[in-house]
């Protein structure tokens, strides 16, 4: 079948709790998304955590995460080359086989060739964790110091198959590659804070 009726789906659970040192928040979603063409469709499982604890009546700490994995198949776009067709043209024979060039105009290919089983793959994974990490001391009365850190790690990869007889392709050599991305950033933040009620008198 290479049109789908499409479908999306979207669940979710989450907990919180917590006494008076420690409040936290903890929740989970799956989502799941069929594209209306065969080839395409996207996946993303995704965990966030909440937390705030109180060590000392001075000093506190806490993280605001979340961790994500998401699948995509990214397919092809038929819509660019099916408009480009002529609309009389029969995309396959009497026998049920695919005709690449319908319509014998030399420079549009027949827009169902990518949508054929086997015939292009195009698969990106993406996991990416983030978030914050604080610490809040205050140091005496009116002075606070936070430290604030903020890291961003993403790890992304691409596999990529392309068949002989694929638009990209054209009835040339089939195409395989693999992809990998490695990305990682963070912020990292100093901050006192001094407050200080001052009385003034004429």
């Amino acid at each position: 079948m290479l049109i789908n009726s499409g479908y999306q789906q979207s669940h979710q659970l989450a907990i919180q709790g917590g006494d008076n040192r420690t409040q936290f928040y903890l929740s989970g979603n799956f989502f799941d998304e069929e594209g209306l063409i065969n080839i395409q469709g996207f996946q993303r499982q995704a965990l966030r955590l909440n937390l705030d604890h109180t060590i000392s009546d001075r000093f506190r700490v806490g993280t605001s995460s979340q961790i994500s994995n998401s699948v995509q198949d990214w397919g092809s776009n038929p819509y660019g080359e099916a408009l480009a067709t002529n609309p009389i043209s029969v995309p396959f024979d009497d026998q049920g086989n695919l005709i690449p060039k319908p319509g014998n105009d030399p420079l549009v290919y027949n827009p169902l060739a990518d949508l054929q089983p086997g015939a292009i793959n195009d698969e990106r994974k993406t996991l990416r964790v983030f978030g914050n990490v604080f610490a809040e001391l205050d140091l005496i009365e009116g002075l606070q110091y936070r430290m604030n850190f903020g890291p961003d790690l993403i790890e992304a990869q691409r596999g990529l198959f392309q068949g002989s007889l694929t638009v990209a392709r054209e009835g040339d050599s089939p195409l395989a590659r693999k992809e990998h991305r490695r990305q990682f950033t963070y912020t990292l933040e100093n901050i006192l804070t001094y407050n200080q009620a001052v009385q003034h008198r004429p």
